[in-house]
């Protein structure tokens, strides 16, 4: 950035110099900024510039991260006017209507990126827009619809082109449990996308599976390879997490005492107090909450004082003492989740009375979103409801999720 600000001071209309501030800007983040510089080099526009196709698509990109999708669609109109082979602006076009659940639309132009093919190389900028990108893309707007026969088709063929493609093959696996397809066939068909099931695709394959709470599967594949990696610290980490799911909680710490790596140390610690507390295991409960206040976390830290004092059966918690504010609801929903994941019943009912300390409307939509999550649906639309009767609060996402649960159990 130094150099080309030295370029710029010497040749401030220069555009190609401008095009690249705006490129260094975004990289950092600074979208804001990046566009005040690609504007000024836009002005200067040549279509036949090497780089002109590449400018008018960084401005497309960080207007679309700014949410300023109108103007994308001005942008895409330009490019597709002075460079109509660049599949890509078609693909931008198919991206912008999705956003705006303009679903024909970004059909549309998603299939119609398929059809064009690659961009000639010169104006390539995006990989795999005319294949497994669109494909995947279809997918999801089919799914969003309803339509789970035609997403599992278009997914399918995009983790044929690309099973590194996660976020595909986790999307195929939902629907592939919600069609109840037998255990054993989802995961051969999953295994199905790789020419190897090495290590990599063994974490995946387990995180797969750990998403659908099938937490038994989980383990078996981590536990295969334990014998082979020397990745201990994250074999270590995920055993316990999931003995943890499966209320095995001795095997749980002997598998989470283990880590000390940074990347995994906070969740263990805070899974430990838990196994700790359930095993009633009282002094390594008050060992480990002095280690987790090194965390720098004291939101998470006032809540699972509380919630221990609860389970020990006080009637007071550390919250009653404490000035409450809304920063503590998101932890104590962190906690909840976790509770609840588990089939800690009993306990999350406990943890449900930290909720009665905080002020906050949106705690019967939060816990309706929760308690949906994990497929409490009667519990989901009574929260729902209570929400709409007592705060007078609604939104879309938890209208959509009423609905769904209306058709669902034919209210």
């Amino acid at each position: 950035m130094a150099i080309i600000e030295k370029m710029l001071k010497n040749d401030p209309n220069n555009a190609f110099m401008l095009y690249n501030m705006g490129v260094e800007y975004s990289a950092k983040g600074d979208y804001s900024e990046a566009l005040k510089y690609l504007n000024k080099a836009y002005k200067n526009f040549t279509p036949t510039a090497g780089f002109g196709s590449k400018l008018i698509l960084k401005m497309i990109s960080c207007h679309e991260t700014l949410n300023n999708l109108d103007e994308c669609l001005k942008l895409i109109e330009v490019g597709q006017k002075y460079y109509p082979a660049c599949t890509e602006y078609e693909f931008c076009k198919a991206n912008i209507f999705y956003k705006k659940r303009k679903y024909l639309s970004a059909i549309e132009s998603a299939k119609k990126c398929i059809s064009m093919g690659e961009s000639p190389v010169l104006l390539r900028e995006i990989s795999g827009i005319s294949t497994y990108k669109s494909y995947y893309l279809l997918g999801i707007i089919a799914y969003n619809i309803g339509a789970y026969d035609d997403a599992y088709d278009y997914l399918n063929t995009t983790l044929k082109i690309n099973c590194k493609l996660t976020d595909a093959l986790f999307k195929i696996s939902e629907i592939l449990f919600k069609n109840n397809t037998d255990i054993k066939q989802i995961q051969s068909q999953l295994e199905s996308y790789f020419d190897t099931i090495d290590e990599d695709t063994t974490f995946l394959l387990s995180k797969v599976f750990s998403i659908q709470n099938k937490f038994d599967i989980a383990y078996d594949y981590i536990n295969n390879i334990e014998e082979s990696t020397e990745n201990t610290q994250k074999i270590s980490f995920y055993k316990g997490i999931y003995l943890y799911y499966l209320k095995n909680y001795t095997a749980a710490l002997e598998n989470l005492n283990k880590v000390t790596d940074e990347e995994y140390l906070n969740t263990s610690v805070y899974c430990c107090i838990l196994c700790s507390l359930f095993t009633e295991r009282y002094q390594d409960v008050d060992n480990l909450i002095s280690v987790a206040k090194n965390f720098n976390e004291p939101e998470e830290i006032i809540i699972y004082n509380s919630f221990i004092s609860l389970i020990k059966g006080n009637s007071d918690t550390i919250l009653e003492d404490t000035v409450t504010s809304k920063s503590l609801l998101q932890s104590i929903f962190n906690l909840l989740e976790v509770l609840l994941r588990g089939n800690c019943f009993d306990e999350f009912n406990k943890a449900l009375k930290l909720l009665n300390h905080i002020s906050d409307d949106s705690i019967s939509l939060n816990l309706g979103k929760l308690y949906y999550k994990y497929g409490y649906l009667d519990f989901s639309y009574k929260e729902f409801i209570k929400s709409i009767k007592v705060n007078e609060k609604i939104d879309v996402t938890s209208l959509s999720i009423m609905n769904s649960i209306l058709l669902q159990k034919k209210y």
